[in-house]
């Protein structure tokens, strides 16, 4: 505590005029007369008490009235007080060796060996209370401190002297848990105590009460310098994700599934013929919150888990250039790498047993979420920089399952038994006349458009047909050979265009008897891959004995795995007539540039014991 510089002790001396140093005392008098009065109040004393809490004077007008003031915040003591008295003389009363109430002004009277009596009145009075508060130093004083090699001194916010910043040498970090302060203050209290240690990780605020007026509260705020590294970009790059010549598991997962699947090699770019992945994922800037990086991946309510273990390279952007920077992954320094300049590759492994679908779809709440990647950055003489990245699931979930009237379409292949040019080649009237497909050409599935409402529920469900052509040139051509295709012409509507993110699901049921239309009907045949529940040979999607007529019925399946839409294909359906041609759709033609509107989707409708066939691409 800070007070002036306070008269400890005072001593008063009555003098006999000496006419020379070798002669005796005049007026009849002589040294038994001579009379001396001193006192402090020692520290030792009074438990409490400090040299600057006490200012003695004398009354320059009369010697014998010795004013004390006591500082107003030790005030309690003055009931209590033991003085120090030196004096000459035969006896001194009352005995000064006892505590006093100096409450009441205090007489002290001499006695000499001859002659009067002198009295000596001391008056203790209380300083004029104080309305300062505030704290004038802080520091941390290596004595105090063991690991501290020098004091480190608090620095006062001078535009708002109740902040005061410390900063800690990083190699220090460990300590800050436990500093004893050193504060030097003007007030009457300060709590915390000053020399009591504190565990200074979160800032800790000290309440300065003066000795009257309103306490202050001084917040004070321990760091270590914090390293300059922002991240501002996050992006994985296709050609850094690859698996010899395709692109790795984990990079196919960072997008929505399509149908038909892309291409998984290098090379093809995104719009190609065969529609390659695109060159990279990148993340969005408002997914990259403090020190916190969300990788969303396209829900997926399909998702298989990996295969193996994936190893993942990112590129991170930093804001600034960053020089003498490690990266470090978690706690691991086997995986340090030096990184300088605007942007860095991190390598790093995710389990394949933890990136699964559960743990994908955690809450957007949920935090940390349970694929996570903690990346480190390190600087000598800074704090470690700390992100960490989170795998999760976009909550963004498509409820679009509809297929295009124009999207239901088969690639003819000359070489595989399925999707045949022979099954594939159309008779009947036309200008040019009906010819077979090329290999590799596209023949479209006919829509049947519907006057209900209820289009596309499990009872009336969406219809797509591959006619006959019928055996003379009068009527129009279908999208089979004339007069159908028997058990043997296999099929796969390997160019069906869905929504991006939507599945085939089918049922368990097997081929059953003709219904009411004379049609056979099959719930469990996928119509892109062509297999069913029980065979994968890729050959269950096919014409019937006798050119009969087969249904195949199916759902598509929206990305938020709710939304669903009722389907059928029927193969060996009727020829077209004359009276239809106005209305019917070319049998053979390129992929259409877009889908055309559809209704929307409809109620989910539970069937019977699905089983459910996840998108491939």
């Amino acid at each position: 505590m800070k007070s002036k510089i306070l008269l400890f002790s005072v001593i008063i001396f009555q003098i006999i005029s000496f006419t020379s140093c070798t002669k005796g005392v005049q007026n009849s008098s002589d040294i038994d007369s001579l009379l001396s009065f001193s006192l402090n109040f020692e520290p030792f004393k009074n438990e409490g008490l400090n040299k600057e809490d006490i200012n003695i004077s004398i009354d320059p007008a009369d010697s014998t009235k010795v004013s004390v003031v006591l500082a107003y915040r030790k005030r309690e003591l003055i009931t209590k007080l033991v003085p120090t008295v030196q004096f000459i003389g035969k006896k001194i009363t009352p005995s000064p060796d006892t505590i006093t109430d100096f409450s009441k002004p205090v007489d002290f009277t001499i006695t000499p060996e001859k002659g009067e009596a002198k009295t000596y009145t001391v008056t203790v009075s209380l300083s004029e209370p104080s309305s300062e508060n505030k704290i004038l130093s802080f520091k941390f004083e290596a004595a105090k401190n063991t690991g501290l090699s020098e004091d480190i001194l608090g620095i006062i916010n001078p535009a708002d002297s109740t902040k005061i910043s410390v900063v800690l040498p990083s190699d220090k970090e460990s300590l800050i848990s436990s500093l004893i302060p050193t504060i030097e203050f003007v007030g009457e209290t300060i709590d915390p105590l000053s020399g009591v240690a504190q565990n200074f990780t979160t800032p800790v605020n000290y309440v300065v009460t003066p000795e009257k007026g309103e306490a202050k509260t001084y917040a004070v705020t321990v760091s270590i310098p914090q390293l300059e590294l922002e991240i501002s970009s996050v992006k994985f790059e296709k050609s850094k994700n690859l698996t010899n010549d395709n692109i790795s598991e984990f990079y196919e997962k960072l997008f929505i599934t399509k149908t038909p699947s892309r291409a998984k090699g290098k090379d093809i770019a995104e719009g190609d013929t065969t529609n390659g992945y695109p060159a990279e994922f990148t993340i969005q800037t408002t997914d990259i919150v403090e020190n916190n990086i969300y990788v969303k991946l396209p829900y997926n309510s399909q998702h298989q888990p990996l295969t193996a273990d994936a190893t993942v390279i990112v590129t991170l952007g930093f804001k600034t250039a960053v020089d003498g920077v490690s990266s470090v992954l978690g706690d691991s320094d086997t995986s340090k790498t030096a990184i300088t300049g605007n942007t860095a590759d991190i390598s790093f492994q995710i389990s394949k047993d933890v990136f699964t679908k559960e743990n994908l779809s955690v809450p957007a709440t949920t935090v940390p979420t349970p694929i996570k990647q903690v990346i480190k950055f390190s600087k000598e003489g800074f704090a470690d920089k700390v992100y960490t990245m989170h795998f999760k699931f976009s909550d963004e979930k498509s409820t679009e399952c509809t297929i295009g009237e124009e999207d239901f379409k088969f690639t003819v292949d000359q070489t595989t038994g399925i999707n045949t040019v022979t099954n594939l080649t159309p008779t009947g009237s036309g200008t040019p006349a009906p010819a077979a497909p090329a290999a590799g050409a596209i023949v479209k599935a006919h829509y049947i458009t519907s006057s209900s409402d209820e289009k596309g529920t499990e009872a009336n469900p969406f219809e797509f047909q591959l006619r006959k052509s019928p055996s003379d040139t009068s009527n129009p051509p279908g999208e089979l050979k004339a007069d159908g295709v028997d058990a043997s012409a296999y099929f796969k509507a390997d160019a069906l265009i869905l929504p991006d993110g939507a599945y085939i699901e089918v049922g368990n049921t097997a081929c059953t008897t003709p219904d009411r239309s004379g049609a056979t009907v099959c719930c469990d045949v996928n119509p892109i891959t062509g297999n069913s529940s029980s065979s994968t040979d890729g050959q269950q999607l096919k014409g019937a004995s006798g050119q009969a007529k087969v249904e195949y019925k199916f759902t598509v399946v929206a990305q938020d795995g709710t939304s669903k839409k009722y389907y059928k294909l029927t193969i060996n359906a009727d020829a077209p007539t004359a009276s239809a041609s106005a209305s019917a759709s070319a049998p053979v033609a390129a992929p259409a540039a877009a889908p055309a509107a559809a209704p929307a989707a409809v109620p989910v409708v539970a069937s019977p014991s699905p089983s459910v066939t996840p998108p491939t691409g």
